[in-house]
């Protein structure tokens, strides 16, 4: 059993204008986060819950992810966080935008202060 050294919070707040999905000029939409190691295998993942028919969800979900020592290199952190929002559809689950995938290594160095990020597919988060 590997130890777990490292927790990660990340709060998303909300997503603004995410463009229309089905015919009632709206979409649904839920978040899916993971842990992507070095290797490309996903570790954890965790999943929002689906807002239904909003363009401007707001999710306002904290989640609370674990690091496994496994992923601790020279006291690097060598892990991707992985963030994606979709829709959940008739028949499938249909992404929206692109991923937002954040180095771990690179919040590393802000641990301790909490660092906002407004990201191009329109999701507001907050890591800490």
């Amino acid at each position: 059993m590997s130890a777990y050294v490292h927790f990660l919070e990340v709060t998303v707040y909300e997503a603004i204008g995410l463009p229309a999905i089905d015919i009632n000029a709206s979409c649904s939409s839920y978040l899916v986060l993971s842990l992507l190691s070095q290797s490309k295998t996903s570790v954890l993942k965790h999943r929002s819950e689906t807002i239904k028919q909003n363009r401007s969800p707001i999710f306002n979900e904290v989640f609370g992810i674990t690091i496994p020592a496994s992923s601790i290199k020279s006291g690097k952190i060598e892990d991707t966080l992985v963030i994606k929002i979709s829709d959940p559809g008739m028949a499938k689950h249909i992404p929206i935008g692109k991923k937002l995938c954040i180095n771990l290594n690179d919040l590393q160095e802000k641990k301790d202060k909490p660092l906002e990020l407004e990201v191009q597919s329109n999701l507001n988060i907050l890591t800490k």
